[in-house]
C-alpha cells in the first residue's frame, strides 16, 4: 500500500482536531471527569450474588420462575444490568 499526504492550512487543522475533541467529550464522557448517565453496570452471576446476598439457586430461580431480567451474551454467557435488577425489585415490591 502506498502512503499518500495531504498538505492542508495549519489553522484548519488546529479547527479539525479542536472539533474531534469536542466530539470526543460528548461521546466519551467518562473521560472528560463527568459521570456517564448514560451507562449500566454490567453484572454477572457472581456479581449479582453479592449484591443481592443470595446463593446461585436463588439467583437462578429469579430467572426462571419469577421473569427476573437478564442478557444472553452471543458465546450464552448470562449477565444482568444493574438499574433492570433494581427496577424490578421495586416494581415486584408494590
Amino acid at each position: 500500500m502506498e502512503n499518500k499526504y495531504i498538505l492542508i492550512d495549519e489553522d484548519f487543522q488546529r479547527k479539525v482536531l479542536s472539533e474531534l475533541e469536542s466530539l470526543k467529550k460528548l461521546l466519551f464522557p467518562e473521560n472528560s471527569g463527568l459521570p456517564n448517565k448514560g451507562s449500566d453496570e454490567i453484572m454477572y452471576i457472581a456479581d449479582l450474588m453479592a449484591y443481592l446476598k443470595v446463593d446461585r439457586r436463588t439467583i437462578y430461580k429469579y430467572r426462571t420462575q419469577m421473569k427476573m431480567p437478564f442478557k444472553k451474551k452471543e458465546n450464552g454467557r448470562v449477565y444482568f444490568l444493574k438499574s433492570e435488577i433494581e427496577n424490578y425489585f421495586i416494581s415486584t415490591k408494590d
